[in-house]
């Protein structure tokens, strides 16, 4: 993640921590999106418990989490992961 902002690249990350039940979902439904799109968005999924720094940086509250970065800055956030309809909606918003 890193690497990629200070490459300036867009990509979007998928927070979650392995204990939470509705992380699991929306990491489920955020794959079904990615499946189902022909625009291919860069998302990786990382573990909050592993990077604490980062949530603290970026002010994540809760889990999941969405992190849309544009030209390797936070742009941004969303907790709305419900459905496949958020989190489309959310991933190619301008």
């Amino acid at each position: 993640m890193k690497m990629a902002q200070k490459n300036g690249a867009d990509f979007v990350v998928f927070f979650f921590t392995p204990m939470c039940g509705s992380c699991q979902i929306a990491s489920r439904l955020v794959d079904v999106v990615l499946e189902a799109d022909s625009l291919h968005a860069e998302v990786t999924k990382v573990d909050l418990n592993y990077v604490p720094e980062i949530a603290q940086s970026l002010e994540i509250t809760s889990v999941p989490a969405l992190v849309k970065f544009k030209s390797g800055q936070p742009i941004d956030l969303s907790y709305q992961l419900h459905d496949a309809t958020a989190i489309f909606e959310f991933l190619y918003s301008e």
